[in-house]
């Protein structure tokens, strides 16, 4: 089976099936949430780039709003949050550390975490460089890639 590629850009969500890869690109200060349910063989990935509050008119910016929506469509396809896999990456200070954007998005996304009762399983986040974020769905594999590391975050 060929799969085919889902491109979230700044600012966007999306989910797709298990012929699905997702993929977002540019991640710096911004975050991305990818979620994944092993059951439907479903994946889903933000990349949000503001701390809010958020906006139900483009939720995507908004790492609140996002994260809510992206769950959302999560519960509708049928997943159960027992069985929800979650990934953080992202909030990096590619300008320098005076910048805190990065730092304000990751904490707005593990209180919004926090109140939906999901953990982490892994995390990359911090540090200088822009990541490339990659979602299997049929497999559930995520990868983040930038100039300096190549890290696999679920198998």
């Amino acid at each position: 089976m060929k799969a085919h590629q889902l491109v979230v850009r700044v600012g966007e969500l999306r989910v797709g099936q298990a012929d699905d890869v997702i993929v977002t690109y540019g991640l710096g200060s911004g975050v991305a949430l990818v979620l994944y349910d092993p059951a439907l063989r479903i994946g889903g990935v933000l990349h949000a780039m503001l701390s809010g509050p958020g906006s139900s008119d483009s939720p995507g910016k908004f790492v609140d709003a996002g994260a809510d929506a992206l769950l959302k469509e999560f519960y509708s396809a049928g997943t159960v949050r027992s069985r929800l896999v979650a990934v953080v990456a992202g909030g990096a200070s590619p300008g320098g550390a005076f910048i805190q954007t990065g730092s304000r998005n990751l904490t707005v996304l593990k209180k919004v975490l926090w109140k939906h009762g999901i953990s982490p399983r892994a995390n990359d986040v911090g540090g200088k460089s822009v990541r490339t974020v990659t979602l299997e769905c049929d497999s559930g594999r995520c990868v983040t890639s930038s100039r300096d590391s190549r890290l696999v975050l679920m198998p």
